[in-house]
């Protein structure tokens, strides 16, 4: 009966905390909308006042004469810019208020202080702060505050958290996880780890939304530490498949920007390197949900393409997956694209592109460049931050150096000494660059020659467009070689680093650990830190279990006990019963309640004929096979045919993996590729074939 009293009295708490809470967020979110309407009108009426004003003197106004009308410009749009920046403001208020009402919190920790023990502080934790009024009663605490730190790091006990001001020591007294959504408490527990394992297992059962979902509330005691390393300048995440690489990166992109911004750090501070266009449009949807919006994405082509942009004038960087579908469907196993493409992610090609440029000749004047030529139109640029030095005006001479790297990289493609130590394969890929060098305009540069061109200029010319990054963040790091990390040292001297990967899912080579080693070495940071997240959160122990037969690691990868049914691996005697069999499993996994649906395939070019074949009676199926599609693409929800590599750092509620027969899949390569796929499933596996299947099946 106590028992009962006791629940009962703590709903009661909980349910009026929780109406106090709602209804000062209901306030700041009218306060909010009432101050976006009147700066609203204000912006209006200023935009009228400054037709008015100015409308007889918007010509001539770069003439010496005319200075006068410029600067005059420049203060009468002042007001207007001002009033547009709290426009925005409350805009963003508002939104995160209506978030907010939604849910405010998802925890609490009861927290004394070593300094006053019997005290006790109820510490509620959520999304984003709320504060009574204007004063410092804190009604709801960030998840990114320090004291938000102690519900991820800590069980019920002694605890701490560190604060500007020094470590702050004290007892956590309880742990209670809330499930709060529309404003309603729908029920709350108290927590100690083995709850909480099964609370997580729970939330990870559920279906997945369209996107991946960022739970603030199940992040492990492991990810939070690498969340919030602000020690190293360069921290390196080693995660197995589905054990939460992306979520901490996203989650650490977030944090910074909470512990930085007194210090200055806003979003275009930060740069975060996306392996796929798709993955860019799920970073672009999950930030915000962490409270930060405008941080600036990119993929790698994007970045060569602004380095390449003065020295080469409209050439165009190719994605990289075109160089590994073509090396992926090469019939000649031994040919010059494959070849040139192997020798190009190698770390002897690094190493010979610096031999030669050692052996360079010394610049006539050292001085004819001090940087690029900066562009205010780049996105990457810091409009805040004053334009680098011009290259310097020589009357009746043009300066040849923008265009050296490509003059360069040809003398190299035409110097077989060069080439020679790697015998007869060199050559072919010697023949190869040489060729594709001929008419880079055409055809535009293979992503493997724009990367060396983008090192040779950056190493000739320099390139100081990118110096105002402070943190950039790597996802599937493993993809890129060492030649990517010496020009990302020489793009961003002082950033820090957030480099994340798995070395079971390397695309174009097989990697270890080692890789990590080239990456500190590459990039030369002050201080680095390697963390290991070993546990699974995504798949069915089945599901993971049957993925082990892809890797070639000693130790196996550990699940959280989330279990379900055993992947399926079915025959089909032709092509037509295979596409069949496909149709079902969608039809299947839509009656299970599956939103997300990926069938997978080994490359893009394959993707699109089964897309072809399949929505002749599915017209619903769509495609995802490179990046012009994917980046237009806003949502994965239905079923989806794709490559295997596009898919990387994605999940889905079921996937159906095309074609996993010997024939398409035979190379050490596809072998990773296999595991990729298997391991994109949070619930449901299916392999279909024709003839034989894979040899690891």
């Amino acid at each position: 009966m106590t028992d009962a009293t006791e629940t009962n009295d703590q709903e009661y708490e909980e349910k009026a905390y929780l109406a106090r809470v709602l209804a000062e967020a209901e306030r700041q979110r009218a306060e909010a909308l009432k101050n976006r309407a009147e700066n609203e009108a204000a912006v209006l009426a200023l935009k009228r006042e400054f037709r008015e004003e100015t409308s007889h003197a918007v010509y001539g106004l770069y003439a010496a004469p005319n200075f006068h009308d410029l600067v005059n410009l420049s203060q009468a749009a002042q007001p207007v810019m001002e009033k547009i920046n709290a426009f925005e403001s409350e805009e963003h208020k508002a939104r995160q208020l209506e978030k907010t009402i939604d849910a405010p919190y998802f925890a609490r920790i009861d927290f004394s202080f070593a300094e006053t023990p019997d005290d006790l502080e109820k510490i509620y934790i959520g999304r984003s702060s709320l504060r009574a009024g204007r004063g410092f009663d804190i009604l709801v605490h960030d998840w990114r505050s320090p004291v938000g730190g102690v519900y991820y790091r800590f069980g019920v006990g002694p605890a701490y958290y560190e604060t500007p001001g020094g470590r702050v020591s004290g007892t956590v007294a309880l742990k209670r996880q809330y499930e709060i959504r529309g404003g309603e408490l729908k029920y709350f527990f108290d927590a100690d780890v083995q709850v909480y394992d099964d609370y997580f297992r729970r939330l990870l059962s559920r279906r997945a939304t369209p996107q991946m979902r960022a739970i603030i509330e199940t992040i492990q005691r492991d990810q939070d530490a690498a969340i919030r390393d602000g020690e190293h300048e360069l921290l390196m995440v080693q995660g197995a498949a589905g054990s939460g690489k992306t979520s901490v990166a996203l989650h650490r992109v977030a944090w910074l920007l909470y512990r930085d911004a007194a210090a200055g750090l806003t979003a275009r501070h930060i740069l975060i390197l996306a392996p796929s266009a798709v993955f860019e449009e799920y970073v672009a949807r999950v930030l915000p949900e962490l409270g930060e919006i405008n941080v600036f994405t990119a993929v790698f082509e994007e970045l060569l393409t602004e380095i390449l942009r003065e020295a080469l004038p409209g050439v165009s960087v190719r994605s990289r997956y075109l160089s590994l579908e073509e090396s992926m469907s090469a019939d000649e196993p031994a040919s010059g694209a494959r070849r040139s493409l192997a020798l190009k992610n190698s770390p002897r090609w690094t190493e010979t592109l610096k031999e030669f440029l050692r052996r360079q000749p010394p610049e006539e004047d050292a001085d004819a460049c001090r940087g690029p030529e900066y562009d205010s139109d780049s996105p990457l640029n810091d409009p805040d931050r004053p334009p680098p030095p011009r290259f310097k005006d020589k009357p009746g001479k043009h300066d040849p150096r923008p265009k050296q790297a490509l003059a360069l990289y040809r003398a190299l493609a035409a110097d077989r000494e060069y080439w020679r130590p790697g015998g007869g394969e060199w050559e072919e890929a010697r023949r190869f660059t040489a060729e594709t060098l001929g008419d880079i305009s055409r055809e535009g540069l293979r992503y493997e020659d724009a990367l060396t061109l983008a090192y040779l200029h950056a190493r000739t010319a320099g390139c100081t467009a990118f110096y105002h990054i402070r943190q950039i963040v790597i996802d599937e790091a493993q993809d890129y070689g060492d030649l990517h990390f010496e020009l990302l040292r020489l793009l961003f001297p002082a950033a820090r680093f957030t480099v994340l990967g798995d070395t079971d899912q390397s695309l174009e080579r097989k990697t270890d650990a080692g890789v990590y080693d080239v990456i500190a070495a590459a990039l030369k940071r002050r201080s680095s830190a390697l963390v290991r997240l070993e546990q699974s959160f995504r798949s069915t122990a089945e599901i993971i279990a049957f993925s082990e037969r892809f890797r070639e690691a000693d130790a196996p990868v550990r699940h959280v006990g989330r279990h379900g049914s055993a992947p399926v691996v079915c025959a089909a005697p032709d092509i037509d019963a295979l596409a069949a069999l496909a149709l079902r499993e969608v039809e299947a996994n839509r009656e299970k309640g599956c939103q997300t649906i990926a069938l997978l395939c080994k490359t893009g070019e394959e993707a699109a004929r089964w897309q072809r074949r399949l929505r002749t009676t599915e017209p619903a199926i769509r495609l995802i096979a490179g990046a012009e599609s994917a980046a237009a693409e806003r949502s994965l929800e239905g079923a989806t045919v794709m490559p295997i590599y596009l898919a990387k750092g994605l999940e889905f509620d079921a996937v159906v993996v095309l074609s996993a027969d010997r024939r398409t899949f035979h190379t050490p390569d596809d072998k990773r590729l296999l595991y990729i796929a298997c391991t994109r499933a949070l619930h449901h596996l299916t392999l279909l074939y024709t003839g034989e299947k894979a040899a690891w099946i």
